[in-house]
């Protein structure tokens, strides 16, 4: 046979030149690998990892109102999906922010009755507030003497201070107070029944402030 034959015979054979190929050149198809995001906020300020998703929350949503969804609240959950595939395991995880709202309360005539005072009930500030603030801050709040705080509303995108202590009264409850009848009570038209909410933003050392509910609708 003639060596053009030979050639000819060889050049015929695709499979067989595809697998010398593939052998010599040793490659492998690469495949992609699943992106995998990671959210971690464990590195933040001390004390603050749960109020930070909390401030960002609400700085992204202080153009919704209240109103508009009385009811609505966000839940914290980190679950992990896994979705079996031929080729591999993807992991994807998955974050929803959670209810910053963490001191809720329907108003009472005593918080309505002119006196001009808050009652938060000790358990809700002992866990929510407290641990948050400043030793110093926590002396004088916890020895009656009070510390001047300034509350943001975020229905009214409004700043406004009020004396946050240790109701004197009593060793079960704390208060807001001073302008709490004219700057809340007044300006928001707050009725018994209605349903606000609270939560002590570390980074601004301020209470945050939202009426939830309207017993009126």
């Amino acid at each position: 046979m003639s060596i053009a034959a030979t050639m000819e015979e060889d050049y015929l054979k695709p499979e067989e030149v595809s697998t010398e190929l593939s052998h010599w050149l040793d490659y492998e198809p690469m495949k992609k690998k699943p992106r995998i995001i990671v959210s971690d906020n464990r590195d933040i300020v001390s004390h603050c990892s749960a109020d930070e998703k909390d401030h960002e929350f609400l700085k992204a949503n202080d153009n919704i109102s209240s109103t508009d969804h009385p009811h609505q609240t966000s839940v914290v959950s980190t679950s992990t999906a896994i979705t079996n595939t031929s080729s591999s395991t993807v992991s994807t995880e998955l974050e929803l922010y959670s209810d910053p709202w963490t001191i809720k309360k329907r108003l009472t005539k005593s918080d309505l009755n002119g006196l001009s005072r808050l009652l938060i009930g000790k358990n809700l500030i002992h866990e929510h507030v407290l641990p948050l603030m400043s030793a110093d801050a926590v002396q004088l709040v916890e020895s009656g003497t009070g510390i001047i705080v300034c509350v943001w509303d975020h229905d009214t995108h409004s700043t406004h201070q009020l004396m946050f202590k240790k109701w004197s009264q009593s060793s079960k409850a704390y208060i807001l107070s001073l302008a709490w009848t004219k700057d809340f009570v007044k300006r928001r038209d707050l009725k018994v029944g209605d349903q606000i909410g609270l939560f002590w933003d570390c980074h601004q050392s301020m209470f945050g402030f939202r009426v939830l509910d309207r017993i009126d609708g």
